[in-house]
């Protein structure tokens, strides 16, 4: 049992090795890239294809597989979403809790997302009750995984159309999916105040 498990802890090391050489890779790649069309075209145009690059990797490609990693159990829990945390910020506010900004809110409401959790939400806090939660944050990430792992489903397709119909929002459903997590998250406080974090009178 010990050999298996330092089996598959080594596995994960290099698998993240793997990733981390792709990773740098894709860096090498991209930077020959620039510097090939800087001396066709000048910097300008050659930094905003860099730019252009480094966003669709870091918004659609490095999520997908950091998504893989995880449901393989080969990156740790939390990791695809951390990630989407870091990217979002175009739709929340950086308070704690972490609450919706105005185009968030937009997002939220004309994405169909909040629509889709308003119409499923026994189905979803029943989600989020499964993955027993302890604490706020356990809630807010339990919100988001139940949301993401939708994305393939029929309940989401009023989402694609969405994203289809406003490229120029420059978002993907994993950042709709983070903005319905912090509707839901609430939604679920509401029914269960003890996990809010938030202390109230007792008297």
């Amino acid at each position: 049992m010990d050999t298996l498990a330092v089996a598959q802890t080594d596995w994960v090391g290099v698998t993240f090795d793997v990733l981390r050489f792709i990773v740098y890779a894709l860096t090498i790649i991209i930077g020959i890239a620039t510097i090939l069309g800087w001396r066709k075209r000048g910097w300008g145009r050659s930094l905003l294809q860099l730019a252009k690059t480094g966003n669709a990797f870091a918004g659609h490609i490095l999520p997908s597989i950091l998504q893989k990693f995880e449901d393989s159990d080969l990156a740790p829990k939390g990791t695809l979403r951390d990630w989407t945390v870091i990217l979002g910020t175009s739709v929340y506010k950086t308070d704690s809790p972490k609450v919706l900004n105005t185009f968030g809110e937009k997002v939220l409401e004309e994405s169909g997302i909040k629509a889709i959790i308003d119409t499923h939400y026994t189905d979803f806090s029943k989600a989020i009750d499964r993955s027993n939660p302890q604490t706020p944050l356990d809630v807010e990430g339990a919100a988001f995984y139940v949301l993401v792992k939708r994305e393939d489903s029929d309940l989401v397709k009023p989402i694609d159309t969405y994203l289809f119909k406003n490229p120029g929002l420059d978002i993907n459903y994993r950042l709709v999916a983070l903005a319905g997590s912090f509707y839901l998250r609430d939604k679920y406080f509401e029914k269960h105040p003890e996990l809010s974090g938030e202390t109230g009178d007792t008297d």
